[in-house]
């Protein structure tokens, strides 16, 4: 079986995505087990041997496609088996310091594909903040060199300030989030409307942070990041009601 059936097969057990959400699946797969062959190529494994082992180290695809439509409603279809294939392979065959970032790789694909499934204001959860929020998707995306800023999600805590939702990861997910010396060198603005404002940053993790800003409906909110000494900037136009 190659790649490409693989895809396919996986593929038809997936019975609840869009169009696009199947590109966006297959591509996924496809980005993992061509990672995977390359991790084998340097290791000396010729082509056909290297992709007859990631086939193997995937899975079934029956069992991957069925996994995959389980876990679509919590946000987890685009991780699912494929990442978990990713540890694994890491795991056999690359040693040293590596391995030791596989969490912290794991936690930086899980906020790029589905960071709600890490904190979604739209729950409550006592041990961190009660929130339970009437919230809005939203996907605003900066970036700085390889630091990624994303705001996938916004509400209204009951006093009228917005809360913002923003994930952040690095374009190599074995360098993690950022790290307590990057911290010391990140910063960020908040504007209301053109007007310069306070806000408040809650890390939730290493890659989600919660950010409190007075801002209301209608209004428009800029948030600007500086990493490495250079900028960059969202504006989001908060919506005159909740979702």
């Amino acid at each position: 079986m190659d790649r490409s059936e693989y895809c396919a097969q996986v593929l038809s057990h997936l019975r609840r995505l869009s169009r696009g959400e199947r590109a966006a699946v297959r591509a996924e797969l496809e980005e993992h087990i061509e990672d995977h062959v390359c991790a084998l190529l340097d290791l000396g494994y010729d082509e056909s041997l290297a992709e007859e082992r990631t086939m193997a180290a995937m899975g079934d695809p029956a069992e991957v496609g069925r996994e995959m439509e389980k876990q679509y409603p919590r946000g987890w279809m685009i991780l699912g088996r494929a990442a978990m294939a990713l540890t694994l392979l890491l795991a056999l065959f690359l040693a040293g310091p590596l391995l030791e970032r596989v969490p912290a790789a794991w936690e930086s694909l899980a906020v790029r594909c589905a960071p709600k499934a890490v904190l979604d204001i739209s729950e409550r959860r006592e041990d961190f903040d009660p929130l339970g929020l009437d919230a809005w998707d939203l996907d605003a995306e900066a970036v700085i060199r390889d630091v990624h800023f994303r705001v996938y999600q916004a509400g209204y805590d009951p006093e009228g300030r917005a809360r913002i939702a923003v994930a952040c990861w690095r374009t190599n997910p074995f360098q993690g989030g950022l790290d307590y010396g990057l911290y010391d060198s990140y910063s960020l603005w908040a504007r209301v409307d053109g007007e310069e404002t306070g806000i408040a940053v809650q890390t939730t993790s290493e890659s989600i942070s919660l950010y409190g800003v007075w801002a209301g409906p209608g209004q428009t909110l800029t948030i600007t990041w500086e990493v490495y000494g250079e900028r960059a900037t969202v504006s989001i136009t908060l919506p005159e009601v909740g979702p």
